[in-house]
């Protein structure tokens, strides 16, 4: 008797187009898998097409026309929550585009022009999207592939019991894990925390030393800061709008055109104010210090995977109020996010009496060192001061570090409070060492080696290879 094929559905869009295809071969040919591809618009399609030939299965999300009723949004919003147990505000507030207006810290970011929309017009733009994602997902799949961990799609898909996973960085080395979650996390990465915690043997194990993520330290490594390489930017700026204006490629709604055109120089002008009031760790050698990153913004880090809190300065200002006189903050700055502060945001920190800013070119690690604790909001600052041995003051209610005994959820004033309290006591090292070893393993436990998947972000070519190896761990993990 032929065994009975299985159901998955693969969103592709813009990014790593080869690879997900792969994974639709691979799919159809070893695990025995229809596959359905969710095309993003009809240059993914003809990528597709060009690789796989006709398949009347897939689908271009752009070309998808879903009819509701329009002459009550309200009514139709209230329908979706009810039926799925969300808040749409919520949700919006999360899209860089309807919920620009929660960016707080970065008043310079361009201008998108959906994000002026009425509250109305904006609940009929999500309405439409959600009820494509809906008529899309209600085909019983068994399986779900998407690129990044889109809320809306994991909502329809767990009330279709279907399974969703995303390929995600670990924030080891070149490390990868497949997330069946809503953020930077899974559920085989929380049990291998808190198997790993409970260990009696952990203090004695011997553990790999920790490595810098790989693909947060070439974003890093690759950005400049001179008039020539703002002067190269503000022209690519110019070239590729324009190209896009006129092919009309230009996106629907969203940046205006040249938006971006006075960033780089923005950027510049910045970094420079910056370095002339930034400190360096010999000038407070006689002071406690806690170090808080900024994190890149308007990118999805902050309203995607901390919703509920996202405000730097509110942070800052907490931390600030509820620290002792011997004890300063020193905040550093993201290199992509000099482009969309302004100069306001930055005399704002520095007139905080005990807020310092850091010298961009000081390594992020070496002021870890020498601080008491690092305050985060997401982002990768806070693993590396688990692996450093430092307690965590974290702002970010998703954080896959809120799970060790050192680190220290922080959602009010009085919270900051007691952490700080704590902190300022002293923090049991074997406790610090225990968090760290427990990360370390579960990091390792979780993910694998996999230096491919940067290469291949914005390749076409098809990597049966790098398909296999990640498919075989989600195999591994999750069972196909």
């Amino acid at each position: 008797m032929k065994k009975l094929r299985k159901k998955a559905c693969i969103f592709i869009f813009s990014e790593y187009k080869g690879l997900y295809i792969s994974f639709v071969k691979i799919l159809e040919e070893k695990y025995n898998y229809d596959v359905t591809i969710i095309c993003k618009d009809k240059y993914v399609k003809k990528i597709v097409t060009k690789i796989l030939g006709d398949r009347d299965q897939d689908v271009i999300l752009d070309e998808i026309r879903t009819p509701f009723d329009r002459s009550n949004i309200y009514k139709e919003a209230s329908k979706i929550e009810s039926t799925y147990g969300f808040n749409i505000s919520m949700l919006i507030a999360e899209d860089r585009a309807l919920g620009q207006g929660y960016l707080l810290n970065v008043e310079k970011v361009p201008d998108i022009i959906r994000a002026s929309w009425s509250h109305e017009k904006k609940l009929e733009y999500f309405i439409e999207s959600f009820k494509k994602y809906e008529q899309i997902l209600d085909s019983h799949y068994d399986l779900l592939i998407q690129k990044y961990p889109n809320k809306v799609i994991n909502f329809i898909a767990k009330k279709n019991k279907i399974r969703y996973f995303s390929l995600l960085y670990v924030k080891f080395e070149n490390r990868i894990f497949w997330s069946d979650h809503f953020s930077v996390s899974s559920s085989k990465y929380q049990k291998y925390i808190k198997s790993n915690l409970k260990s009696r043997a952990l203090l004695n194990d011997e553990i790999d030393e920790y490595s810098i993520d790989q693909a947060g330290n070439k974003i890093v490594k690759t950005h400049s800061f001179s008039y020539l390489y703002a002067l190269k930017r503000s022209a690519y700026i110019f070239w590729n709008d324009t190209k896009n204006w006129i092919r009309g490629m230009q996106k629907r709604d969203s940046y205006r055109y040249l938006g971006w055109l006075p960033t780089p120089l923005n950027s510049l002008r910045n970094y420079e104010f910056v370095k002339k009031h930034s400190v360096n760790l010999a000038t407070l050698k006689d002071l406690k210090i806690i170090y808080f990153p900024l994190q890149m913004e308007p990118e999805v880090s902050m309203l995607f995977y901390s919703p509920e809190f996202s405000n730097s300065l509110e942070a800052l200002s907490w931390i600030s109020k509820n620290i002792k006189s011997d004890t300063v903050i020193i905040v550093k700055e993201q290199v992509k996010s000099y482009a969309v502060r302004s100069r306001w945001f930055y005399k704002q920190l520095i007139k905080m009496p005990n807020v310092y800013l850091s010298h961009p070119e000081q390594h992020s690690w070496k002021i870890i060192e020498n601080s008491i604790a690092v305050a985060t909001i997401t982002g990768t600052a806070g693993i590396e001061a688990i692996h450093h041995f430092k307690p965590v003051l974290s702002f970010g209610k998703h954080q896959i570090i809120n799970n060790l005994p050192t680190v220290f959820y922080c959602n009010s004033f009085d919270r900051v409070k007691e952490a700080i309290d704590k902190i300022s006591n002293g923090i049991n090292e074997d406790q610090l060492k225990v968090s760290s070893k427990a990360l370390i393993k579960s990091q390792i436990d979780v993910s694998f080696d996999f230096p491919e998947y940067n290469k291949s972000a914005h390749s076409s070519d098809l990597d049966i290879n790098s398909a296999e190896k990640a498919l075989f761990q989600l195999d591994k993990e999750y069972s196909l």
